[in-house]
């Protein structure tokens, strides 16, 4: 976990400073009149050029994001990991079931020296959500243990990214080790609220 933590905190979160995508543009089988394609096509064109300004400055920001991070880290089995490891798209792994890791609590102070954030633990957030905003938190992250291969070359681990009431996504993160290093193979989006 030490190996990926801050790739993994900076490939989950949501971005809030920058928006809401934009949506993309109606397909062709959408009927309507000329005058609402037309104004459709403004709205569409201001709202991409304010999503792209508002990247760029994100980009060129060097401020840290406050995020917090769930404390333990839950036992896969707990998390339906294993299930999604035992179906076919996943069967190219040998995955060791038998031996997940430990539940453990991250320890942050390893962390706090970085460019990107400034954690805190989500025990340390008001019960309600609505006073993490005061404290400058727009979301708490929390991580499964790593069920990993038989040759401990290959992980996977569920995360989850909470921002609020209907704001959430699930996640499935492969990780594979190359040079003695843990490394981020593939992330997928698995649930969005």
């Amino acid at each position: 976990m030490d190996d990926i933590f801050l790739a993994l905190v900076d490939s989950l979160h949501t971005e809030i400073r920058v928006g809401f995508r934009p949506p993309p543009p109606l397909s062709n089988g959408i009927v309507m009149n000329d005058s609402i394609k037309k104004s459709h096509s403004q709205i569409l064109k201001k709202t991409l050029l304010e999503y792209r300004r508002n990247l760029d400055s994100v980009r060129n920001d060097t401020s840290k994001l406050n995020i917090a991070i769930h404390d333990t880290v839950y036992d896969a089995r707990k998390r339906n990991l294993l299930n999604y490891l035992k179906s076919k798209k996943y069967k190219e792994y040998e995955w060791d079931t038998e031996n997940g890791s430990a539940i453990y609590r991250i320890d942050l102070s390893d962390f706090q020296e970085n460019k990107l954030f400034r954690f805190k633990y989500g025990s340390e957030l008001p019960l309600d959500q609505n006073q993490w905003h005061k404290l400058g938190i727009y979301e708490l992250i929390g991580f499964s243990t790593i069920v990993f291969d038989t040759a401990k070359t290959y992980g996977a681990m569920n995360a989850w990214s909470y921002c609020g009431r209907l704001c959430g996504s699930g996640f499935l993160v492969f990780l594979k080790k190359e040079k003695g290093k843990w490394l981020i193979d593939k992330v997928e989006l698995t649930s969005v609220s």
